[in-house]
């Protein structure tokens, strides 16, 4: 037997190949938005509701904008040949003449033309919710930092603040590369903002008119101070005639280019011009169509970031592809959800009590415990047969000893082993189920809830074997019972005794296939002892709720992890997993299985 033993240990089925990296593509792409589709959803919601609070709050605002040319011809009506003469203007002169619009000056002529300090429409426009923002942090700031912060505002300091204010709202730019300049400003009055851009326009234009006038002004003193110098010379008497007509000549040209200054000085002429005057100013914020398409693209990129942070931290196992990378052994297929009312469980449980026969010794099963019978066409039937074909290519021989395991406790490792040996007994197969989950009895309490004797009471030798098997009443199937309640600290004795050991050599006489149904093997140690009693284990993972780290620690309990054949994934959302693996051939609709929801 000890050769046997060995024999089977040793056999093991091969790991199936790791499949290659799958590139991710379009159908990928969808099924993670289908997948994510409550986080992208609302987050898209959540950003439009902000998005229509920020329209609401936001006070619309008027733009209203005009032209100014920098012509390239200069006039000179003093010339000898044409007035209009031909200028060269730099890039960096006409952004000299964009600096000059937007400057402090400019706009506090404007303010002081205007009378913008005491128009209540002006001072009061808030702005933007974020101009709103920034001006509230730096008023609070303001007043945390000075100690005067309750004194009323000076008139200079009234002045300043609507000198920021109109040159915080005023847009200057050049258009293009051409030498118009474009001036707008914007408020929450459109008559005020096209009072205000001609008063910009006309402030700068008179700006440029007072520089050459100022320039000529200081021309035509210094040509006049130089001027009387040169009479002087020209009358005195120790100078040769000769010093004399030099001294004529440059108080002629002196003379001329003074005559020419006093004229210019009284005609000035700029080289800017307006070309298009402002009208009342149009609406232009805010743009609810542009500031929702913004809100929705946010909210669908933080959605995307979500469901990818999501996908990210989920470790939870749901495709057979991830199960194979984390346990480096052969994944067996998907067991749907079902659902098995309480109410039918106990009208089970009670027809059970009443079949109940001393001698015959027979259960009947409940809707859970039968789908293999009920459904043999079914994705859960198939996967259950999956278990039994890899379990046959184990052994040398037809006998086995299959334990039925999982991680943790809840994931469905009795629906499974009940299951998987009634199919081998409808099979034709010598099949023997033992409840060997000593500390929670869940197969025993379900199909045999009167049973006095069981496994304990075999291993123990306390009673005869017909007294403690029980015959399945739809299939040939044997079952023994937990029987008489152990102390939970010495089930992992009791599993791993003598008495165990020669209860399944015995067996080994009589069946082809015995399925046990173990306690999880992460919380208790009872699997770990008695591991070298099985010649292979089946794990079951719950599909969404077992980690990958415990599906992967599962695998290194010593003596299990290297017998184990394969993994299911239990409890399965079809219409759900699809999101996750719908490349994957596994993935077959169960129409007649789509409504139930497992809980065993």
């Amino acid at each position: 037997m000890l050769d046997r033993q060995q024999r089977l240990g040793a056999v093991r089925v091969a790991p199936e190949p790791m499949p290659e990296p799958k590139e991710i593509g379009l159908a990928d792409l969808f099924a993670f938005a289908k997948r994510r589709r409550l986080a992208i959803g609302l987050s898209v919601l959540v950003a439009v509701v902000l998005g229509g609070v920020w329209t609401a709050a936001s006070p619309p605002v008027y733009s209203a904008s005009t032209s100014l040319l920098i012509d390239t011809r200069k006039i000179d009506i003093f010339s000898d040949g044409d007035v209009y003469q031909d200028a060269s203007i730099t890039n960096a002169a006409v952004e000299t003449q964009v600096e000059i619009l937007r400057s402090g000056l400019i706009a506090g002529r404007v303010v002081d033309e205007l009378g913008l300090v005491s128009d209540p429409v002006f001072m009061a426009d808030p702005g933007s919710p974020l101009d709103q923002l920034q001006d509230q942090v730096a008023s609070l700031a303001a007043h945390a930092l000075r100690a005067d912060a309750a004194t009323p505002p000076t008139e200079q300091g009234l002045r300043n603040s609507a000198i920021n204010k109109l040159r915080k709202n005023l847009k200057v730019g050049r258009t293009g590369l051409s030498y118009v300049i474009g001036v707008s400003f914007s408020s929450a009055d459109a008559a005020l903002s096209a009072r205000i851009v001609n008063a910009v326009t006309n402030a700068y234009l008179e700006d440029q008119v007072g520089a050459q006038v100022s320039t000529a002004q200081r021309a035509t003193n210094w040509l006049s101070g130089r001027i009387e110098e040169l009479r002087a010379q020209v009358n005195d008497p120790t100078l040769t005639i000769e010093e004399k007509s030099a001294i004529r000549a440059t108080y002629d040209t002196f003379l001329q280019r003074y005559t020419e200054t006093v004229q210019q000085q009284n005609l000035p002429l700029t080289e800017a011009r307006v070309i298009t005057y402002a009208t009342n100013g149009s609406k232009t914020a805010p743009d609810s169509a542009m500031i929702m398409a913004a809100a929705i693209i946010f909210g669908g990129v933080v959605g995307l970031g979500i469901g990818v942070t999501r996908d990210f931290l989920d470790k939870a196992v749901r495709t057979g592809t991830r199960v194979q990378e984390v346990t480096h052994a052969p994944f067996l297929g998907y067991l749907p959800r079902f659902d098995v009312r309480g109410r039918a469980m106990r009208r089970f449980a009670r027809d059970a009590r009443k079949s109940g026969d001393a001698v015959a010794q027979r259960f009947a099963a409940g809707p859970a415990y039968s789908l293999v019978l009920n459904t043999p066409f079914s994705r859960f039937a198939e996967t259950i047969r999956s278990i039994r074909v890899a379990a046959s290519r184990l052994a040398a021989d037809p006998m086995v000893v299959l334990g039925v395991v999982s991680p943790m406790p809840g994931e469905g490792r009795t629906t499974v082993a009940i299951n998987l040996a009634r199919l081998a007994a409808q099979s034709g197969a010598r099949t023997l189920l033992i409840d060997g989950d000593l500390r929670n009895s869940t197969l025993s309490k379900n199909l045999v809830p009167t049973a006095r004797a069981g496994l304990i009471n075999l291993v123990a030798r306390s009673v005869a074997p017909e007294q403690a098997i029980w015959t399945d009443a739809a299939t040939p199937l044997r079952f023994i019972p937990a029987g008489t309640s152990t102390q939970a600290g010495s089930a992992s004795e009791v599993l791993s005794s003598d008495g165990m050991r020669g209860l399944l050599d015995a067996c080994r006489q009589h069946y082809d296939l015995i399925v046990v149904d173990l306690p999880p093997l992460l919380p208790v140690v009872d699997v770990r002892a008695a591991a070298h009693l099985f010649d292979a284990f089946a794990m079951v993972a719950e599909w969404g709720g077992t980690s990958e780290d415990a599906l992967a620690q599962a695998f290194q309990v010593a003596g299990v992890g290297e017998k184990v054949i394969g993994t299911v994934l239990n409890k399965v959302n079809l219409s759900t997993q699809k999101r996750y693996a719908s490349h994957e051939l596994e993935m077959i609709s169960d129409n007649r299985l789509s409504s139930h929801r497992q809980v065993a």
